[in-house]
């Protein structure tokens, strides 16, 4: 095996544990709206790290299959934090609106 071999299987690796991450840290950010929604208990979530760590994980992926579809996780995580966003200002509009009627 070269070296060059070798180097790439490194950088491959190195890659797949980026890709990893992120697509943990955008389980995470979704968990912690459903937790936000159903108990209103608030976590602190990282929007977009997740994305953008899946996005490089899957564009430095070897595999042509893979680096057809690394733009999904830029829009899975854009999505959740547009969608959080826009809760979140739904939720606090009705809550003020709530306390000045009473």
């Amino acid at each position: 095996m070269l070296a060059y071999d070798i180097f790439r299987w490194v950088v491959t690796v190195v890659f797949a544990l980026f890709g990893l991450l992120g697509w943990w840290i955008i389980i995470m950010n979704f968990w912690s709206v459903y937790v936000w929604f159903a108990r209103r208990e608030r976590h602190s979530s990282i929007p977009l790290f997740g994305g953008i760590f899946a996005f490089v994980g899957m564009l430095g992926c070897p595999l042509p299959q893979i680096q057809k579809f690394f733009w999904i996780p830029l829009v899975v995580d854009i999505g959740y934090f547009l969608l959080s966003t826009i809760f979140g200002l739904t939720i606090a509009f009705f809550a003020r609106r709530k306390r000045d009627d009473a």
